[in-house]
């Protein structure tokens, strides 16, 4: 029910903007902004939920946990881009929110090489 809310929320400061974008643009990209931070702070109550079960994956992770963390640094960097991506289109920045997402993907790419490469040793290791 609360996804809903905050869907409804989005919906309406959009729609909020549109109507002011013709009259003062700048305050339309204001209320863009505005509104993304908002659900941005409303979504934080979602990561104790998330910490919780992290800190039981690292438990359970024992030696590789240095490969979650990998992991969640790569989700983090995702996210931050993409709200970043999001704002700089709202802004009638288009291009640059894509040379951002290309940034992020090249980030995850660079990034990941470690954990591919020891999902492949583990791969040979059971092999031989």
């Amino acid at each position: 029910m609360k996804l809903f809310r905050y869907g409804m929320i989005g919906v309406m400061g959009v729609l909020l903007a549109l109507q002011i974008k013709n009259y003062k643009p700048e305050f339309a990209v204001l209320i863009g902004i505005g509104i993304g931070m908002l659900l941005l702070l409303r979504s934080f109550r979602y990561l104790q939920v998330c910490y919780e079960q992290i800190t039981r994956l690292r438990e359970l992770a024992g030696d590789q946990a240095g490969y979650l963390k990998i992991l969640l640094k790569l989700a983090g960097v995702t996210y931050g881009c993409e709200f970043c991506a999001g704002i700089c289109r709202d802004a009638g920045y288009g291009e640059v929110a894509k040379q951002l997402q290309i940034l992020n993907k090249l980030t995850i790419l660079v990034a990941g090489i470690p954990i591919v490469l020891a999902v492949i040793e583990s791969i040979y290791s059971v092999a031989d």
